[in-house]
């Protein structure tokens, strides 16, 4: 039985060269900013579309799944500092963060990156991926991703004052934010930014919209700790393992605050390493140099 749709054909070059598990016969959609790559993408959702939209229960199916999904959803408060934090979403692309100061009081709105997509022109694009919080919980630093990608720029908000700080913390990935006890800044992991999208003034950050978009791989994890109200490219490099580019690195400080922790991990291996050292004037220097 013959197709009813009509697919996008695929360009397929031929001879094919390549390494080990670098060839495949769709090598021609690697690259999503080109111009055949758009075009193709846009086929495949115009044939998407055009069933959706003349499929005769869509109104009901619709209905249905909205009154599934029509209810009060909400995260298990967690407690920073004196207050209660929690996400709170009906039917919102995201969840909005809120704290309380007391399990009775009034709650406060944090951060709503809904009204951050908006701004931006693309409702349900921006997400929060990570978050870390200041012992007393004075500052939280907390990472935005947009359109799906695994890329977050990491920001800083007053908790007080729900101001945001100058600070931008671009290029970060599978990591979280740990801060020191003194509040002057936290651990934090990056990747080297990808040559594909690179920004050709270093004194900027490519198109937030254009993470996610690069074609390079990944690798050659760096930890990094950020002070408070200064620029990213003043970051002290904490700790890398030039000779395993392909390693997973994170930080995390002890709840004492004494010690920061560095963790190595791979997938390819059924065990991890774990360096520990206490903190101090020295503590940068000794772990870089490890």
């Amino acid at each position: 039985m013959s197709s009813p749709f009509i697919y996008p054909t695929v360009r397929r070059p031929l001879p094919m060269v390549g390494t080990l598990h670098g060839l495949n016969s769709f090598n021609s959609l690697e690259d999503p900013t080109s111009p055949e790559v758009k075009a193709f993408i846009a086929s495949q959702n115009t044939l998407t579309t055009s069933f959706i939209d003349t499929y005769p229960h869509k109104s009901a199916l619709l209905s249905s799944l909205t009154q599934l999904v029509d209810y009060d959803k909400y995260e298990v408060p967690s407690k920073q500092g004196p207050s209660y934090y929690y996400y709170h979403n009906r039917n919102a692309p995201q969840a909005v963060l809120y704290k309380i100061d007391a399990l009775d009081a009034e709650p406060t709105v944090v951060l709503n990156v809904n009204e951050i997509a908006e701004r931006e022109g693309k409702a349900g694009s921006v997400s929060v991926s990570m978050r870390g919080h200041t012992l007393d919980g004075k500052w939280m630093a907390y990472g935005l991703s947009r359109n799906g990608s695994d890329w977050a720029e990491v920001k800083i908000k007053d908790t007080e004052t729900m101001e945001d700080l100058e600070d931008v913390v671009s290029w970060c990935k599978f990591t979280g934010i740990s801060w020191t006890h003194d509040n002057q800044g936290f651990f934090y992991t990056r990747y080297p930014e990808p040559a594909t999208i690179a920004s050709t003034d270093p004194t900027t950050t490519p198109e937030p919209n254009a993470q996610g978009t690069e074609t390079d791989s990944n690798a050659n994890p760096q930890v990094y700790y950020h002070r408070l109200g200064t620029a990213q490219s003043s970051d002290t490099l904490v700790f890398s393992d030039p000779a395993n580019p392909l390693h997973m690195l994170s930080a995390s400080v002890t709840d004492c605050g004494a010690f920061i922790i560095v963790y190595e991990s791979s997938s390819k291996e059924r065990g991890n390493l774990v360096k520990v050292t206490r903190l101090g004037p020295s503590t940068l220097t000794f772990l870089a140099s490890r």
